[in-house]
């Protein structure tokens, strides 16, 4: 087949036009489909004006293209579509209660913890020194204790806020992986 046939170059030029006009997903790759089929045809010594006549009116066979594929392809589109759109919903309805309630917890717990951790060595290194806050209660316990408990407390903050930054970056893969990529 010569690219410079122009029989070949009208009947493409018409089927590419009709291809669009009909709105044919992938009309590049079934046109170049057509295009192998004619030059596969003339390989094998058929006249020219044959191939064309087997093929049929360009406008009928991108007629016939469009009608093949809204039989087929969108059903099978259609499904994978709602189906994305209703894994991506569950993962944000699940994901946003679960998120609500793991930021609350291990957040709170995370910040009380420090918190608490930091007002023990300070308040235990206080009350070493003879100075006595108005209302800081130690409970009774020697300020040597109530120090050395401030960083368990501090490490035990410290871990709930590194469980709430892997929970996050959990989440964070999990949505990217679930979400279509961008063009």
């Amino acid at each position: 087949m010569s690219q410079e046939d122009p029989m070949i170059a009208q009947y493409m030029t018409r089927f590419q036009c009709a291809l669009r006009r009909y709105s044919v997903p992938e009309s590049a790759e079934i046109a170049a489909d057509v295009r192998s089929h004619i030059a596969e045809a003339l390989n094998y010594g058929k006249p020219l004006g044959a191939v064309v006549a087997t093929l049929g009116p360009a406008d009928t066979l991108a007629r016939a293209y469009a009608v093949e594929l809204l039989m087929h392809e969108p059903r099978d589109a259609r499904l994978r579509f709602v189906g994305r759109v209703l894994k991506i919903l569950g993962l944000v309805i699940a994901g946003s209660f679960l998120s609500l309630i793991m930021v609350v917890t291990l957040g709170g717990f995370g910040l009380s913890f420090l918190l608490a951790g930091m007002i023990l060595i300070v308040g235990g290194g206080l009350e070493a020194l003879g100075v006595h806050l108005a209302h800081v209660h130690t409970g009774g316990l020697p300020p040597r204790v109530t120090m050395a408990l401030g960083p368990v407390a501090f490490a035990i903050g410290w871990g709930f806020c590194w469980l709430l930054w892997r929970y996050v970056r959990t989440a964070a893969r999990t949505l990217r992986k679930a979400l279509p990529a961008k063009p």
